[in-house]
């Protein structure tokens, strides 16, 4: 029989080449070979070919008889293309380390190499587990890394990532108070070269107080005494951050201020009000009366006179004599041993007393004793006094329009003195508050 008979197929590797020809058997030499497929190839070779997927190359053999082989083909197969793929480029912060991962596919496989190279053609030390490896880049500036990939067989492929390191941002917190008494409020201030989200902790017990854009210029109050430290963490558009936490904040206590007023209402006739303090955490007290009256001073005894002697006791529990009827509103102001204050307030009323008081007799006989008949009152208005002096028959035998000016005895202060005998009195008087009151009376008028 005639037949074609190729060369023996064969694998290689990806980027190689290798030779194949054709020969023929029986029939009537000399033979001619005629390639199929598209290949290109004169007479039976042989022939280099470098295929880059599996391929057949297949041919038939004419005889000197003009007789005509079946095709005949030589299969070359080939490896996959040998391909590495490194992890995309990486965005660190400065003293951050970038992992790159570099994945081998195709070759033959068995085994992979890698190679690893920063862009100054160090080698670097790469951990490498059947199909991947992997190595820690940790560079001051943007700095390239090449892996290159061999599996002993295929044309090496290379792959390259970018590692670029972005700085951490500088942060400077400044506090516009310092420490103070609570509730102590004061503004801090932070000043950043590239930091943009801002985080705040006024405490730094890890619970987020205030978080934001440029948020640069916050107020904070702390309520409650205490020792506080602020963390302030800023975050960089490249997401690079940087925690300050501050010097110490104080917030020292504040006094808390009261008192007891006994009574809280009274009248000019018992004027007297007794303080009893009632307050914590103070070391001067600051009384202020409501009638011009003050008194500040520590914890003792108030001196002699203090007030013309209205204001007796000590300092922190005063009693103090009103000389006047009125409303007044008592200011306690406590001062602790930081300047801390607090202020309690609490009003008294210092009401007006209708009394007169006239006597039943006078002797208006010029001896200067005794001579003159007027009441003497508690809370009476001064510009609103009527006294009337009637005789046994209801005349009117005097009339005064002022508390000062009494009754001399005389029949509406003409000529002579009246005779021995009863008068009746009437006095129209006001209060300070405006009420109106009428007192009556008998008077003897002895000669």
């Amino acid at each position: 029989s005639f037949t074609g008979v190729p060369s023996i197929s064969r694998t290689i590797c990806y980027g190689d080449s290798t030779l194949i020809h054709a020969n023929g058997n029986g029939g009537s030499p000399p033979y001619t070979y005629q390639w199929i497929g598209g290949s290109a190839f004169n007479g039976a070779g042989p022939h280099m070919v470098t295929p880059t997927a599996t391929t057949s190359y297949c041919f038939t053999v004419t005889d000197a008889n003009n007789c005509q082989t079946s095709p005949a083909c030589a299969t070359i197969t080939v490896t996959p293309e040998l391909q590495v793929e490194l992890s995309p480029n990486a965005n660190i912060c400065a003293g951050e380390t970038a992992t790159l991962t570099a994945n081998a596919s195709g070759g033959n496989g068995d085994p992979y190499i890698f190679m690893w190279l920063d862009e100054q053609g160090n080698i670097l030390s790469g951990n490498t587990t059947g199909s991947q490896s992997v190595i820690d880049a940790s560079p001051m500036i943007s700095t390239w890394y090449y892996v290159i990939l061999n599996d002993g067989c295929s044309n090496n492929a290379l792959d390259s990532v970018l590692v670029i390191p972005h700085p951490n941002p500088a942060l400077f917190i400044n506090m516009g108070k310092g420490d103070g008494c609570a509730p102590h409020t004061t503004p801090f201030t932070a000043n950043s070269d590239v930091g943009e989200f801002y985080e705040w902790d006024f405490g730094c017990n890890g619970i987020l107080d205030i978080a934001g854009t440029n948020i640069t210029i916050p107020t904070w109050t702390f309520d409650t005494a205490g020792i506080y430290n602020v963390c302030v963490t800023t975050t960089s558009p490249e997401g690079c951050s940087t925690t300050v936490e501050t010097t110490t904040v104080e917030v020292y206590s504040t006094p808390v201020a009261g008192f007891i007023a006994d009574p809280t209402q009274t009248t000019v006739l018992n004027p007297t009000i007794n303080f009893t303090n009632v307050s914590t955490g103070a070391i001067i007290y600051t009384w202020v009366f409501g009638d011009g009256d003050t008194l500040t001073g520590m914890n003792g005894p108030i001196p002699e006179m203090t007030h013309d002697g209205r204001t007796i006791g000590t300092y922190t529990n005063p009693s103090h004599t009103y000389m006047d009827s009125g409303t007044y509103v008592v200011e306690l102001m406590l001062t602790n041993m930081h300047g801390c204050t607090d202020v309690y307030t609490q009003t008294i009323m210092i009401s007006s007393d209708h009394i007169l008081f006239a006597p039943n007799a006078f002797t208006p006989d010029g001896d200067g004793l005794n001579d003159y008949f007027f009441p003497e009152g508690i809370g009476i208005s001064q510009g609103n006094f009527e006294m009337t002096i009637f005789d046994r028959w209801g005349k009117i035998v005097f009339q005064s329009h002022h508390p000062d000016i009494g009754w001399d005895g005389t029949v509406k202060g003409a000529g002579n003195v009246v005779k021995t005998e009863v008068y009746v009195w009437m006095v129209r008087a006001k209060d300070f508050e405006g009420n109106e009151y009428i007192y009556y009376g008998h008077i003897t008028a002895l000669r």
